[in-house]
This record gives C-alpha cells, sequence and structure tokens, in this order.
C-alpha cells in the first residue's frame, strides 16, 4: 500500500509558440509598409521588419511580411521619382545657363578680335580663317547639331555707333529662349530670341556667317 501522500495533478505550463511575435512583425512590417507610401523613413523600417520576419524559421505571418516589403519599396520608389520630377528641370536649367556663359565667353573672345583689328575684316571675309581661334570656338555649346553657331553683323557706316551689336547667337541652331549678343563697344547681353531674330532682319545683307557666307533665316 502506497502511503505518499497524494498530490492532485498541476496544469501544464503553456509553451511559447515559435512563432511567438513573428506575427506581429509582419503586421508592423506591414502598417509601416502602407504609411511609408506617405512617409518615406517608415518605408525603410517596413522592408527591415519584413525581412527579419521572413528570416525566422517558422512563422505564420509570411504574407503580411512580404506585403510590408513591398510596400514599403513601393514606397520608397515613388520618392525617388517625385525627387527626380523636381530635380531633372532645375538640372536642366543649371546646365543651359552654365553653357550661355560659356558661350558669351566665347563671343567675347571673337568680338575682342573684331574690335581689336586693324581694319574692319571685309564683309565676305571668313572670320574663321583670319583668327587663329581653334575650332569650337565658333561653335555655341548650345548649338544645334555641333555647327557653326554665331553670326556677324557687319558694322553700317552710315549709322556706325559704338553700342551697335556685332556678333549674335545663330537663331537657327542655338534653342533657348535667351540668346546671346556682342556689342561694338565690348558688351555682352542676353535678349530675347523674337528681339535678336528682329535684329538680323533689320541687318539683312549684312548678317553674315563666321565663315562669309550670307546668312539667311530658316524657312
Amino acid at each position: 500500500m502506497n502511503d505518499a501522500p497524494y498530490a492532485p495533478p498541476t496544469a501544464p505550463t503553456p509553451v511559447a509558440s515559435a512563432d511567438a511575435g513573428g506575427t506581429g512583425l509582419a503586421v508592423a512590417a506591414l502598417v509601416c509598409g502602407i504609411v511609408g507610401l506617405c512617409v518615406p523613413v517608415l518605408g525603410i523600417v517596413a522592408i527591415i521588419l519584413g525581412v527579419v520576419c521572413l528570416a525566422r524559421p517558422r512563422t505564420n505571418g509570411r504574407g503580411l511580411a512580404i506585403g510590408g516589403i513591398v510596400t514599403g519599396v513601393l514606397g520608397l520608389l515613388s520618392t525617388v521619382a517625385i525627387l527626380l520630377a523636381l530635380l531633372l528641370p532645375a538640372l536642366g536649367q543649371a546646365r543651359q545657363a552654365a553653357r550661355q556663359v560659356q558661350s558669351s565667353a566665347q563671343m567675347q573672345q571673337i568680338a575682342n578680335l573684331l574690335r581689336s583689328d586693324a581694319e574692319e575684316p571685309a564683309a565676305d571675309a571668313s572670320l574663321e580663317s583670319r583668327y587663329a581661334l581653334t575650332a569650337d570656338m565658333w561653335i555655341s555649346p548650345s548649338a544645334d547639331g555641333g555647327t557653326r553657331s554665331y553670326l556677324r553683323i557687319v558694322p553700317d557706316p552710315a549709322f556706325a555707333a559704338i553700342g551697335e551689336p556685332i556678333l549674335a547667337e545663330d537663331p537657327d541652331m542655338v534653342d533657348r529662349r535667351m540668346l546671346v549678343v556682342a556689342y561694338a563697344d565690348g558688351s555682352i547681353s542676353s535678349i530675347p530670341r523674337d528681339e535678336v531674330i528682329e535684329l538680323l532682319k533689320a541687318a539683312g545683307p549684312r548678317v553674315r556667317r563666321t565663315d562669309g557666307t550670307p546668312w539667311a533665316p530658316a524657312k
């Protein structure tokens, strides 16, 4: 006969599920991913949480974790797309401004040679042959097709003036809203292309390409 005192059975101690916390991470990843569509930094958190959740050996929240990763990536991609849409126009304008500055410097050098020349070159004279400049000096950085893009305005003896324009960017070759014009007094300015076109038309046959050939506006 067993005289040992009777001990009532005890309830089994609950064993923590191997997935404890896994589903919570997956839900957190999905929530952060959804909010990350508007707040980019949460998209990064969503990706991290989703990857950590999937790295667990067993989890019931794989679908939620994948959803969090996908929405997090979409949020980051949309942010990058928005930033590019905002920055590209600004970069384009900065590039155009830099080209205009470079073109002004080239025209200034050509204008200085014209002004310091002991004899006014004939209307049909080739400035490219007369002055020892590299070939790219006769091409505006904004020129379409990389062809010569400066026009000489031969001075009119009857209306000679210190501030008369002597060089201008060719509006048929340079696609900018503002074009560079050089004057006999050494100044350089940028004026609207419509005004440059009217100026060139008014000068008529006095407008020559830098190789001495006549210029006519494109049809």
